[in-house]
């Protein structure tokens, strides 16, 4: 009896487990639309994939048109599908036609319901797009030769340019390059074509600079990535790998495409790059890479089809081209499916194993945090990370998914180089770079193989250097889960001999100079961490270190300052001094509308503030701190800021039940914190959210339960109320587990009332890769039981990530901004002190329901 296996899929079939990029862009595509790619393969008259790939490859006949309006149709046609429904033109009923939006003349509708439907979500990036469909079209002036503008020499040290203000500044006035081809004839050519009115100068001239700067993003990121490795083209030539190279980087690209190099280092020795990638297009830079070093003074380009490592074996290791002094990779986008991680894999591997300095860019501050957790979990050396100074200033639009947000090329980057050493591995590298990913999820996706893409049922033939690194990554898993074990034992047996030692060992945690990151176990015999004199809050193991941090540093030395003080003084807050007591609310909850109106409620707060700044608790927290006091009015202030992050939780609950028309003094209110962790229940007291009672004194009960997988025990863990509580009293309980799991284990067993709100402090599934383990399951309960949900974020950025992933899941947004009772205590960001403090519930983001169960307002135009 012979068994039937299915038939593997097509070479050039769309799917996630494929290495090109092209194929899963293409399944991409028809996730969010169903069909749509085969749409555009219609439009470029080819019959299927392959076809394609060969066209971009220059294997195959190249895409053509009769005419440039053809050409301009065509590519607009491909936009054609209602972005509500995601209707096809070829799927509308009869009398159905594609209109489109005329503010944005970028995405299209099939009905004035639709139009209606998505307008909430449309509006926030219309005018985005917008620009977005101008550059679409100017694009084109890179392919005739218009574009890019002729540059200057620098007149200033590349060390010295650090944004584009800067490189701005050198060049001059940009407008009589930008007038000289405005009325040029491709540009008459273009709108005549074009079938849309041509935007006046001005939008066309910012458009132009829009182009610009995506093409010298990636010369002048290459630059930047020079620098940050310390590498001189002064000193000597320098070989540059850009790996990943695509048909975005390759397409009509000229030999001169890198010659801002030469104005950036006008004496250098000799710059050769190197374009690697397996959908490199032919062309004139389609030739060998030098063998030895190039002529001074100039930038040699070359590119090679194929896999990086394979390049690396097929002709670095037989020295027919140099070894890279600096790897760069644009958006190499390892992080989206399985089939890129597979293909990047060796290449990883590589470049780690080989110590190479490597620099990849990303598109957005989310693909980042992806990227930087498979990097991670390679034992990557990550020496740096964050945004890029030369991002792209041109918009790139989702196309199956408009109303997302847009995002930029290049604008982040993180900076890697060889394996982390092995002491820093527990201690620096889950601490700095995790994101959001916990040891738990760590080590589930070492042990499935996520990163390397083999089932233990299915293992390919391994050569002897696979071997080794598979070894090395199995030594790895064992020496991660004796790390999970040695963390959880450590943290059953914390204890503190006293309040000396418990600040101690705090400050400890914080001591790593901010400038090279070195802790106290990695200094030499005459070093020592000293903390800066004026914060008294980051570290630097020299003057040296501390010189070149300063222009960094001084942006925040006075917010560090306040979060140093706040953190030993938020100690009264565990040992129960703190809050201090409030009053009964003289306005009805509709009249506070922020901080200030609460406080106006409360009077002086002087009197209550003062027993605990002359109080002996208050001097022996800072005798056993080991610093000297603040003055009574910077302790004043701590206490307030301390006292805001408290009330901050209570006051936002508030919000939600009046965002949502709750009312406590018509009916009981059950409300359930999703997602609480130590945070919220750390020393937690069943009187936390008595802010309530003041809030609305008759109300008829209001029951608050926790559920979160990091609850810790105390008071609080008790079992939720099954029928309702005493009126006047607000019921705190708490549950250790998942939500959908407490929901089904006890909701639906009615051993706890459902909810009339659920309300989530920080959830973070913006940042996790966990999604649907953790979150997803909660998210769609959350929308199926069409529950009031209301979500803090720390910050703007967060919110807008967070907002992505409900319109995906296709919440419908009742609301979102800054939170009116947002915490007024800075919090430093992981272990770099050097960016800018986030505050606890400083954005808020609601929601209920599916999408389209909801009426929205007509917009202003149709």
């Amino acid at each position: 009896m012979t068994s039937q296996t299915p038939a593997p899929p097509p070479p050039d079939t769309p799917r996630t487990d494929s290495v090109s990029s092209i194929l899963s862009g293409f399944y991409s595509l028809d996730s969010g639309v169903p069909g749509l790619s085969k749409v555009i393969l219609n439009k470029l008259n080819m019959k299927d994939y392959g076809e394609y790939r060969a066209a971009v490859g220059g294997k195959a006949k190249g895409i053509s048109f009769r005419n440039y309006k053809e050409m301009f149709k065509k590519m607009e046609e491909t936009f054609e599908f209602c972005t509500s429904c995601k209707k096809l033109p070829a799927h509308l009923t009869e009398g159905q036609t594609l209109k489109r939006c005329v503010k944005c003349l970028n995405v299209y509708y099939c009905t004035k319901d639709c139009q209606r439907k998505d307008w909430p979500q449309h509006k926030k990036v219309c005018k985005m797009l917008r620009l977005v469909a101008i550059d679409r079209l100017v694009e084109w002036l890179m392919f005739t030769g218009d574009l890019p503008l002729p540059t200057e020499k620098w007149s200033k040290p590349a060390a010295e340019v650090k944004n584009w203000d800067d490189w701005l500044h050198m060049q001059g006035d940009l407008t009589p390059r930008l007038d000289a081809i405005l009325p040029g004839a491709n540009m008459a050519t273009l709108w005549t074509n074009a079938s849309r009115p041509r935007p006046d100068d001005s939008d066309l001239q910012t458009s132009l600079w829009r182009i610009q700067s995506e093409f010298l993003s990636r010369v002048l990121t290459v630059g930047m990535a020079m620098q940050h490795f310390g590498l001189d083209p002064y000193a000597k030539p320098l070989t540059i790998h850009i790996a990943g190279a695509s048909h975005n980087e390759t397409m009509a690209a000229r030999t001169t495409d890198y010659d801002e190099l030469n104005n950036m280092f006008p004496q250098h020795q000799g710059i050769e790059i190197v374009m690697v990638g397996p959908e490199v297009v032919d062309g004139p830079i389609t030739r060998p890479p030098l063998s030895e070093f190039g002529p001074k003074k100039r930038v040699y380009i070359s590119a090679h089809k194929g896999l990086y490592h394979q390049f690396w074996e097929d002709v670095v290791d037989k020295e027919e081209a140099a070894k890279p002094d600096l790897v760069v990779g644009f958006h190499p986008g390892f992080h989206a499916n399985q089939g890129l991680v597979e293909g990047w894999l060796p290449t990883l591997l590589l470049l780690r194993d080989y110590n190479i300095s490597a620099f990849f860019t990303m598109y957005s501050e989310a693909e980042l945090k992806s990227s930087l957790q498979i990097l991670l979990e390679l034992e990557m050396h990550i020496r740096d990370c964050g945004s890029n100074p030369f991002t792209s200033q041109k918009p790139e639009q989702v196309q199956s998914c408009p109303n997302t947000t847009p995002v930029f090329c290049n604008s982040h980057y993180v900076r890697f180089q060889g394996l982390l050493p092995q002491e820093d591995v527990e201690e620096r590298g889950l601490d700095n770079f995790g994101k959001g990913l916990e040891l738990s999820e760590l080590s589930r996706r070492k042990s499935t193989g996520a990163i390397c893409g083999t089932s233990s049922d299915d293992k390919p033939e391994e050569t002897p250097k696979k071997k080794q690194r598979t070894a090395r990554e199995r030594q790895t898993r064992s020496q991660m889960s004796e790390t999970e074990r040695a963390l959880e034992t450590r943290v059953k047996a914390l204890t503190l001999q006293s309040q000396k030692d418990m600040f101690e060992k705090m400050e400890v945690s914080f001591k790593i100079c901010a400038c090279c990151e070195k802790r106290p176990n990695q200094l030499s015999n005459c070093q020592s961490l000293k903390r800066c004199t004026r914060c008294l809050n980051v570290y630097y193991c020299c003057k040296g270190c501390q010189k070149e941090d300063w222009p960094k540093h001084k942006k925040f030395c006075s917010q560090l300052r306040l979060a140093a003080i706040d953190r030993v003084v938020e100690w009264l807050l565990f040992k129960g001094y703190l809050p201090f007591p409030t009053e009964k609310w003289s306005k009805p909850q509709s009249e506070v509308k922020g901080w200030d109106d609460w406080l106006a409620m409360q009077g002086d707060l002087a009197a209550r503030l003062h027993p605990i700044l002359k109080g002996a608790n208050m001097k022996d927290l800072w005798i056993n701190a080991g610093r000297s006091q603040p003055d009574d009015e910077d302790l004043k202030q701590s206490l307030w800021r301390v006292c805001s992050e408290f009330f901050s939780r209570p006051l936002t609950i508030a919000w939600a039940m009046r965002l949502f028309g709750l009312n406590p003094c018509s009916k009981p209110l059950t409300v359930h914190l999703v997602g609480a962790g130590h945070s919220e229940t750390v020393a937690a007291r069943l009187t936390d959210y008595d802010e309530l009672n003041n809030m609305f004194p008759e109300h008829q009960g209001i029951e608050i339960v926790m559920v979160g997988p990091e609850l810790v025990d105390g008071p609080i863990a008790r079992p939720p109320l099954s029928d309702f509580g005493p009126r006047k009293r607000v019921y705190i309980s708490a549950h250790k587990g998942l939500y959908h799991q407490f929901w089904e284990d006890v909701v639906e067993k009615e051993e706890a009332a459902k909810p009339d709100l659920v309300v989530g402090f920080h959830p973070g599934f913006d940042a996790s890769q966990g999604l649907d383990q953790g979150w997803l399951p909660t998210l769609l309960l959350l929308r199926d039981y069409e529950i009031p949900s209301l979500f803090t974020a720390l910050n703007e950025t967060e919110m807008t990530y967070s907002l992505q992933i409900l319109l995906e899941l296709e919440m419908d947004m009742r609301g979102s901004g800054a939170s009116p009772f947002a915490s007024l205590k800075p919090e430093v960001v992981g272990s770099s002190p050097n960016k800018p403090p986030v505050y606890c519930n400083s954005h808020y983001f609601c929601f209920q329901g599916v999408l389209e169960t909801v009426e929205f307002e007509e917009p202003e135009e149709a």
